[in-house]
């Protein structure tokens, strides 16, 4: 018997020391502010939605440095917009997502248990950025892949790679919605690149707006 607790003993002592363990190496999830995210957002119908700003901080390896924003409508789910900003590390290469059912659902918990309907034909795609449009629960919403031009081979004062952005946007269903401008949605994603505020869609001379700045 005696036998039999100190093995029980070193058992539990192995599985507490592997939970450690495994608790230190999981990437750290830390809640910020707008003045403080890396990602900032101004989408259609949301100027006074509930926003969230995530930093996921690098992965094991440095390849990647996550950071998160959500903007959701003050009185319901609809609509919102959901957008993960991915810094890759020096000498990392970029490609587009592949924009599918299971892409979708990795976007957040709200998305893994509602209903998704597709749309048959190929997505809208360039070397920059990738489309689709679906509906969720009746809502129509439009997916993107995406990274700025001029930071495609880095250019960074930091010295790393490139930049991404992988979003969702959805609007308020209702027959009076109509289509998703879906340049308004990607004008809409911003980023801080060396101390400063810069679109991650390009092409749109229009001035940044002051409440980003702050």
């Amino acid at each position: 018997m005696r036998r039999r607790g100190i093995l029980a003993w070193c058992v539990g002592v192995l599985l507490a020391t592997a939970g450690q363990t495994s608790a230190q190496q999981s990437p750290p999830t830390t809640l910020v502010s707008r003045a403080q995210s890396q990602i900032l957002l101004d989408m259609p119908g949301l100027a006074n939605g509930r926003e969230t700003y995530q930093y996921f901080g690098w992965d094991s390896s440095y390849a990647i440095e996550t950071s998160y924003a959500a903007v959701v409508a003050s009185g319901g789910e609809f609509p919102r917009a959901q957008i993960y900003m991915r810094q890759l590390g020096k000498g990392r290469l970029w490609t587009l997502s592949r924009l599918d059912e299971n892409w979708i659902r990795s976007m957040g918990t709200f998305f893994r248990n509602v209903v998704i309907v597709l749309p048959d034909g190929p997505r809208s795609s360039t070397e920059y950025v990738t489309t689709l449009r679906f509906t969720v629960n009746g809502s129509s919403c439009v997916g993107f892949s995406l990274r700025p031009v001029s930071h495609d081979r880095g250019g960074s004062a930091t010295g790393n790679g490139p930049v991404s952005f992988d979003g969702v946007y959805c609007a308020a269903p209702g027959p009076t919605s109509g289509p998703i401008d879906e340049q308004a949605v990607l004008r809409g994603v911003y980023f801080r690149r060396d101390g400063a505020v810069a679109r991650a869609y390009e092409g749109d001379a229009s001035p940044i707006p002051d409440r980003l700045r702050r």
